[in-house]
């Protein structure tokens, strides 16, 4: 959870439903010697006389910062129930007469039905009336059993909108008897048939099954005829950040799979196995690239999201051709006869990786779209890139999709390489890789070779 650092000039104070709010009050001289007394309008909180350099209650922390001469009020896993005003009286031990300052905190983070109420406080869509009988609301609650009551649902604030959807962080208030914290998509058009696509598209989503390198979807909430679709919470941190904060100064100039992150392979291999997932189930993920995947919490998975059913693909393809700032996603079927196959995803997953193991780099723009012919020239192989994995990669952009490569063969490929990396691991012993071996171990050791491998 971020911490949220209170301004004392203000004399209102906003804290995020879930995070940590800080009241801070400067002591001055006084910071050598006085009693600190925390309240919250009458209530006692608790006192503090600075002896030590913190003293906690409950969720209650108070905190003594010498060097600036500065106490604060720290107050964790924020409710609406911590709203109010709050009081810090400080005794000097040589005067009678107490310092004191107030704060009235303000908790950000609204219930679903005060929140569409007054949508525009947290960027909420607004929905009409003449939605109120729609038949695809009817048809999503008929097959489905994953309705969230609104009363559980707590918006917490607003997150990057993409073309497509409206995101919140939010939180569950009762999911298997504890609190839950997800994020809430709504899309960003809102018609009569848009939602009812929405809403057809939600149904689809809570039919399959779970997989670890996809977005979960929990269920779905409803309020004023509007269906909300409720997913599991990932990382804050983008993927492409995640990988060039780790992996940003690597450098393959031997071009040896031995120096390349296994986490970098993993990554490969999850979106591998996610796009296969979604294949198998008849979905597809038209727009994929580096930005169109999300971080596990624990940093150790991918998972794929805003994909669609077959039959909406190429629907989809077209509205992100028609805003696409960089072609090179797209395979040359797509830009010239309109078509999205599951060969064309080959085409992007390739794409991706370049992204990946150039260390989250940017696909250049071609700003004459005219790249696809060149495209091996355009996406020459990157530094961090071992020769390997660039040459699993080249076959992906082929012109014609007919000689592209299967995802089972791409993830045999991988796997291959999976299990050459873990023999090197094994069978290398001079200083270089003793080094090397141990900063391996720090990135990630979830994957166990996807083979057995032969040792003599």
């Amino acid at each position: 959870m971020a911490t949220i650092i209170l301004q004392l000039s203000a004399e209102q104070k906003v804290a995020f439903l879930g995070d940590t709010a800080n009241l801070e009050f400067f002591l001055g001289p006084a910071a050598s010697s006085a009693l600190i007394t925390w309240q919250k309008g009458n209530e006692h909180l608790l006192n503090h006389d600075l002896k030590p350099v913190k003293t906690t209650k409950g969720r209650y922390s108070s905190l003594l910062d010498e060097i600036l001469m500065t106490v604060w009020l720290e107050i964790s896993d924020i409710t609406f129930q911590d709203a109010g005003n709050y009081s810090c009286i400080v005794y000097k031990q040589f005067k009678g007469t107490p310092v004191e300052n107030e704060w009235t905190l303000l908790v950000q983070g609204m219930d679903l039905h005060l929140a569409i109420s007054s949508p525009e406080r947290m960027n909420l869509p607004v929905v009409t009336d003449r939605l109120s009988s729609s038949s695809s609301i009817k048809q999503l609650t008929e097959v489905s059993t994953k309705e969230i009551l609104a009363d559980d649902l707590v918006f917490v604030r607003p997150l990057e909108t993409g073309r497509v959807f409206k995101r919140w962080a939010g939180m569950l208030q009762k999911y298997n008897g504890s609190e839950k914290h997800v994020q809430i998509l709504q899309p960003t058009a809102l018609d009569t048939d848009s939602l009812g696509e929405w809403n057809c598209h939600i149904g689809g989503l809570l039919k399959l099954d779970e997989h670890r390198n996809i977005i979960s979807t929990l269920g779905f909430c409803i309020v004023s005829s509007t269906a909300y679709c409720i997913q599991d919470s990932t990382s804050s941190e983008s993927v492409r950040s995640y990988i060039r904060r780790n992996f940003n100064q690597l450098s393959c100039d031997t071009y040896s799979i031995f120096e390349l992150p296994h986490r970098l392979i993993s990554f490969a291999m999850d979106i591998i196995r996610g796009v296969k997932f979604l294949n198998c189930n008849k979905w597809l993920h038209p727009g994929l690239c580096l930005d169109k995947l999300l971080l596990a919490d624990d940093g150790h998975c991918l998972k794929l999201y805003d994909f669609c059913k077959m039959s909406d693909a190429v629907k989809k393809m077209g509205t992100y051709k028609a805003k696409a700032e960089n072609i090179l996603f797209l395979a040359p079927e797509v830009i010239l006869k309109n078509e999205y196959t599951f060969k064309s995803e080959l085409w992007a997953i390739a794409i991706t990786f370049w992204e990946i193991f150039s260390s989250g780099q940017n696909v250049p723009i071609d700003p004459h779209k005219t790249e696809h012919m060149k495209i091996h020239q355009k996406l020459g192989q990157p530094s961090s890139c071992p020769e390997p994995v660039y040459e699993i990669m080249k076959p992906c952009w082929s012109l014609d999709p007919a000689t592209r490569p299967s995802l089972e063969e791409l993830e045999e490929a991988f796997i291959n390489l999976q299990n050459e990396y873990y023999c090197i691991q094994f069978d290398r012993h001079d200083d270089k890789f003793h080094k090397d071996e141990t900063n391996l171990k720090g990135e990630c050791n979830d994957y166990e070779p996807c083979l057995p491998v032969q040792r003599s």
